[in-house]
């Protein structure tokens, strides 16, 4: 008889029988190793209640283990790797390695002493091996001066001092990210008053080698940020001087009239969350963070006042909270969404505040039943911003509804379609004719009057 077989006769699974053979509980086992295999007899003898002496087990014979063959040691020029040993009382380990990013070739150095990792990445291998060198004799004391702080050592009481008490959670992460990726492992190490302008200049070129020009403004952002404040503390004398990557604004992408009216049309369970997107101009943190509180359809306007950042709920952007006057097209999608008018206005089936994820989730959904191409919610705040403009709102007021703390903002997010563009210029050729009509009128009453004269 087989495993199967056996398993089928007493109604356990294999893994069961398995078990019992191992232990001796099965009679009747001809053979041990795979495949098993169970004298028939035997087997029902014993399952009917019988006591059978069971036959010698056939077990296969094993031959003696072998000692292991020393595998020979490779060397792999594409991936080098170089450790150095190290004292009994210090553990650690330095390398560099070959790294491929986005179809570039970088090399990183890392060194690790009492559990403290530094990183720095080059472009060149022997650049690396000397960066390696750098960071094991800053670790061992031997490249550091006392005359001042370093850079990482004035970074932690910066954050600790002043962004954290400044900066909300979702600024501090992006402060972390950073510094951890981009600023500790060039400047980690060096003295605050090393860091001058060509030091700054040589970080951005580097960059821009990697990471995006609107990446490396950002990164560069924080890095001066960082700088100021030192020179506040009379650390440094002056700040450097920061030169920022140029950089092409993008287009902005948003949804025609026509457009929109197809994504409502095939919202369904979320009609009212794309509706309040598309009339009132709300991010997706705001649409996550609102509560039915702060929504009063009576007098049709609700109150911006909470953000939410992954999961924790803050200020909005710029600490701004405004008031949004509803339509009637949001304010009769809001009257329609839910009667439980407690908590977060969208919810998810547990009745808890929306994930990002889970918000996405829902727009792509939408899209999905439509022809369009697929956009991110901020592009529905484009869209109201752009309809706006189209209609003719003033910029001021448009500035107020979307919360911008300066009116540049503003300008970025009204642009006006090829359409209007047109219509606005052809409206140059109707006053050219007005004026013309104007010129043939006058010199008919000139003509008239010195007739009569």
């Amino acid at each position: 008889m087989t495993m199967n077989e056996v398993a089928a006769v007493l109604q356990i699974d294999r893994r069961t029988v398995s078990r019992m053979i191992k232990r001796g509980e099965i009679p009747g086992v001809l053979r041990a190793t795979k495949p098993i295999r169970i004298s028939r007899a035997v087997f029902e003898r014993w399952v009917q209640g019988g006591d059978p002496e069971p036959p010698p087990i056939e077990v296969a014979a094993r031959a003696p283990p072998q000692p292991p063959h020393p595998r020979p040691r490779r060397c792999e020029p594409d991936k080098p790797t170089k450790t150095k040993p190290l004292d009994n009382d210090r553990r650690g380990a330095s390398s560099v390695h070959k790294l491929k990013r986005r179809g570039r070739v970088e090399w990183r150095a890392r060194v690790t002493r009492n559990g403290i990792t530094r990183t720095a990445i080059r472009r060149r291998r022997d650049e690396a091996i000397e960066a390696e060198q750098e960071l094991i004799d800053q670790f061992e004391g031997r490249a550091l001066k006392t005359d001042g702080p370093t850079f990482a050592q004035h970074w932690a009481e910066y954050m600790r001092d002043v962004a954290s008490t400044t900066n909300k959670p979702s600024t501090l992460r992006e402060k972390h990210s950073a510094y951890r990726v981009h600023l500790e492992p060039v400047f980690g190490m060096h003295l605050l008053r090393e860091i001058d302008s060509r030091a700054v200049d040589r970080f951005r070129a580097d960059l821009l080698t990697r990471r995006s020009p609107k990446t490396t403004n950002n990164v560069l952002t924080i890095l001066r940020r960082s700088l100021v404040i030192a020179a506040r503390w009379k650390r440094i004398e002056a700040v450097p001087h920061v030169g920022w990557a140029r950089t092409v604004q993008p287009p902005i992408r948003f949804l025609s009239f026509d457009e929109a009216a197809a994504l409502l049309a095939s919202a369904g369970d979320a009609l009212a969350m794309i509706t309040l997107a598309l009339h009132t101009g709300l991010r997706v943190g705001e649409l996550r963070a609102l509560e039915w509180s702060a929504v009063d359809l009576v007098a049709g306007c609700i109150n911006v006042h909470r953000a939410a950042s992954r999961t924790e709920i803050d200020t909005p952007k710029s600490n701004r909270s405004r008031v949004i006057p509803l339509s009637r097209t949001a304010r009769s999608a809001l009257a329609e969404h839910s009667t439980d008018r407690t908590g977060f206005v969208f919810t998810n089936r547990h009745g808890g505040m929306l994930t990002r994820h889970q918000a996405d989730r829902i727009l792509r959904d939408a899209f999905a039943a439509t022809d369009l191409e697929r956009l991110g919610w901020h592009a529905l705040r484009h869209t109201f911003a752009s309809h706006l403009v189209m209609r003719g709102v003033p910029l001021k007021a448009i500035q107020e509804l979307l919360g911008h703390s300066t009116i540049d903002m503003t300008m970025r997010y009204a642009h006006l379609s090829p359409s209007v563009c047109h219509d606005a210029v052809e409206r140059l050729d109707a006053k050219k004719e007005r004026n013309e009509a104007g010129v043939v009128r006058a010199a008919t009453l000139r003509s008239q009057s010195t007739a009569w004269l």
